[in-house]
């Protein structure tokens, strides 16, 4: 059996091992290995029969390039038997190994790192390229990865430079352990607690600036509302219908209240994702308010024309809110409209589906 199919059938019995470990189910054919691979002795001609049934991979991803029957001396360095035994017959007595410790297959080392300083990127080379990944190690590849692109937003500004280096260091550090299969775990760790300490370091910072940045946003559409509540004084402009008007511009602005306070409340702890989406600058806080904004106008004329109502008590109706002396109730509205940012919009594509499913 060639080297790759080795080391896939290495990873193949630490899989099953994990699996069984974890109390998850394993078939009958993989249950049988595992006890022949505990026994006091081992019958090679089984664990090779054993070998050859398909079922032995189910739900594990792995396959082999050949089926070969495994050697004496390939069965004895797979279950790293601790004293060679010179018998030349199909049982192979591993009575000398220490009964107390489990069949763990040796480290697997996957990749080397390679770090490029003028680009500032990881490069991972993988050590067996046609053998399958697991699952595991190429989702930590993919976190590195992601968190190496955060650091580089996150750190962007010449000032930043040398913070930056120091950051990256770590971080090929805690990629060079990963690739240990025997490390693995620890490395999986240190980075949950890297990022947890770049939460730290800039996860106020972005949360005060992007709270100024959506306030600016905010009083910026109002300010806009305000003009467009005193141009029709100004110039004498005359409406049929000024209360619905006037309200839907005080629930404009109310809508834009209600969204710096929902992020200002509800965004006490960020998470890591959240850094480089809230690290955008001004372009984001604006796109967000407008949105907001829309939503709220299209829940304005549903409300103005009763094809939405929604009424709490006698006193409170949202069919009054196009009315005149109704200024109040729109902009508490919405307040509520802002504040409810994270539901209001699949709310009304819900509003939505449920009338054109009636056309």
């Amino acid at each position: 059996m060639k080297e790759e199919d080795i080391l896939v059938l290495k990873q193949l019995i630490s899989s099953l091992k994990v699996r069984l470990n974890a109390n998850e189910s394993l078939n009958d054919i993989q249950k049988e290995f595992i006890d022949e691979l505990e026994s006091p002795t081992i019958d090679i001609n089984k664990l090779n029969t054993l070998l050859k049934n398909d079922t032995i991979k189910e739900n594990t991803n792995l396959k082999f390039k050949k089926k070969q029957k495994l050697s004496k001396d390939q069965w004895s360095s797979i279950i790293e038997e601790k004293e060679q035994n010179s018998e030349t017959s199909d049982q192979l007595d591993v009575d000398t190994l220490d009964q107390k410790s489990s069949i763990i297959p040796e480290a697997v080392i996957y990749y080397d790192i390679e770090f490029h300083d003028a680009k500032i990127d990881i490069e991972f080379q993988m050590r067996f390229p046609e053998a399958p990944v697991p699952v595991e190690i190429g989702a930590f590849i993919r976190n590195v990865h992601e968190v190496q692109e955060a650091l580089k937003e996150l750190y962007k500004d010449e000032k930043d430079k040398a913070r930056l280096t120091i950051h990256m260091e770590s971080l090929v550090g805690i990629a060079e352990i990963g690739a240990a299969s025997t490390l693995f775990e620890l490395a999986r760790q240190q980075l949950e607690q890297f990022k947890s300490e770049i939460i730290l370091q800039k996860g106020r910072e972005i949360k005060r600036t992007y709270l100024v940045y959506l306030g600016i946003s905010g009083i910026s559409v109002s300010l806009v509302c305000f003009i467009l509540l005193i141009l029709p004084n100004i110039f004498n402009i005359k409406m049929d219908d000024e209360s619905i008007f006037k309200n839907g511009i005080y629930l404009i602005i109310g809508s834009c209240i209600g969204t710096w306070l929902s992020f200002a409340v509800r965004k006490k702890e960020l998470n890591f994702e959240d850094l480089r989406t809230l690290n955008d600058g001004f372009v984001s806080p604006m796109l967000r308010m407008i949105v907001l904004v829309l939503i709220g106008l299209s829940f304005y004329f549903m409300f103005i024309t009763n094809f939405l109502n929604v009424a709490i008590g006698e006193t409170f109706s949202t069919g009054y809110i196009g009315e005149k002396g109704y200024e109040s109730l729109a902009f508490v509205i919405g307040i509520f409209i802002g504040l409810a940012e994270n539901t209001i919009g699949p709310t009304l594509t819900s509003r939505i589906e449920t009338f054109t499913s009636k056309l």
